[in-house]
């Protein structure tokens, strides 16, 4: 399968070494705005090079295109790719714009092509094994869930001017990853913003450090600690608390040295979700290849949205607010 990788920044790396080490995939074109600079890297993995993305839906050689460029492009990018036939891993967010989506969905079910989202963390061994054991009841009842996500260092103050904020940008991945493992979507969301770690973040209008507090139909709650900083390392935990017992996913060290050597604890963002990486390229390729619908899909993205949409409303106006899909 040819593929099109558009945007090589932080996560697009990623994508363009699963897809040039899978067995069934062969990286055909990088799209990139900064393609002189990139000269080097496409010669390694043998791609072509374009700095003009729209290009690779009018290659007949392209049978399928990663979207991995900055968040504003990514619904155009999603459309492009329905209306020339082809499938599309779309990173998260799929938009910032709740009604541009919605469009786009309704795109699709004219356009259809297997589009998968990309929410990495469901592919995730260790979380796939979390969600098994809730669904099967190992715990009983679900009662709370727990959630830990800070990133060892800010992002640039130009990916947040496009990121469309912490919530759409960051803690959206755990908003989908709460409805898959509970296979319930939220109805009420409680949520916190501050600016503790870079102030330039404050003057975009956006928050580095927040809570989130959720409520499911079943009257399960979950709460949801974010930061753009850990000075021990990615931070990734996950506890799921039941009638009958607790489940737990820890971060994982970088050795079990104590005390650690300069403070660093944990593995790296690209390194703890390498697998779930790999995994979620292999689950797309197969999708693709017999012609089933890829997990996570559209709607999936849209739903997770709503839920960011309606937690930076509750944030920016310090109230609770009603979850509608």
């Amino acid at each position: 399968m040819n593929f099109a990788l558009i945007g090589l920044g932080r996560v697009g790396r990623v994508h363009a070494a699963n897809i040039a080490s899978h067995p069934q995939a062969n990286l055909h074109t990088i799209a990139d705005p900064r393609a002189p600079q990139l000269e080097e890297l496409a010669r390694w993995y043998g791609a072509s090079l374009t700095t003009e993305p729209e290009t690779v839906f009018a290659d007949p050689g392209v049978d399928a295109v990663v979207i991995s460029s900055p968040t504003t492009t990514h619904i155009d990018y999603l459309q492009a790719a329905a209306q020339s036939g082809k499938a599309a891993l779309c990173e998260k967010p799929m938009g910032i714009d709740i009604d541009r989506v919605e469009r786009c969905l309704r795109l699709l079910e004219d356009l259809p092509i297997p589009v998968m989202i990309g929410f990495h963390r469901r592919h995730d061994p260790s979380y796939a094994a979390l969600r098994d054991s809730v669904r099967a009841g190992a715990i009983g009842r679900l009662e709370q869930v727990m959630v830990h996500v800070r990133d060892p260092a800010p992002p640039t103050l130009e990916y947040v001017r496009v990121s469309g904020g912490v919530f759409r940008d960051s803690v959206i991945h755990y908003f989908d990853l709460l409805r898959w493992l509970t296979g319930e979507d939220p109805v009420s969301v409680s949520a916190f913003g501050s600016c503790l770690i870079d102030p330039g973040i404050g003057l975009e209008g956006d928050y580095d450090t927040t809570l989130v507090n959720l409520r499911l139909p079943s009257g399960a709650l979950c709460h949801i600690a974010s930061s753009r900083r850990s000075v021990e390392g990615a931070d990734a935990r996950i506890e799921v608390f039941g009638s009958e017992g607790v489940l737990r996913v820890a971060n994982a060290p970088i050795n079990l040295l104590e005390p650690p050597v300069a403070g660093i604890r944990y593995i790296g963002f690209p390194t703890r979700f390498e697998e779930a990486f790999r995994n979620e390229l292999n689950s797309f390729i197969e999708a693709v290849s017999t012609s089933s619908s890829p997990v996570p899909g559209p709607e999936d993205g849209r739903r997770s949205l709503i839920i960011a949409d309606a937690a930076t409303s509750s944030a920016l106006n310090s109230n609770a607010v009603d979850i509608r899909y």
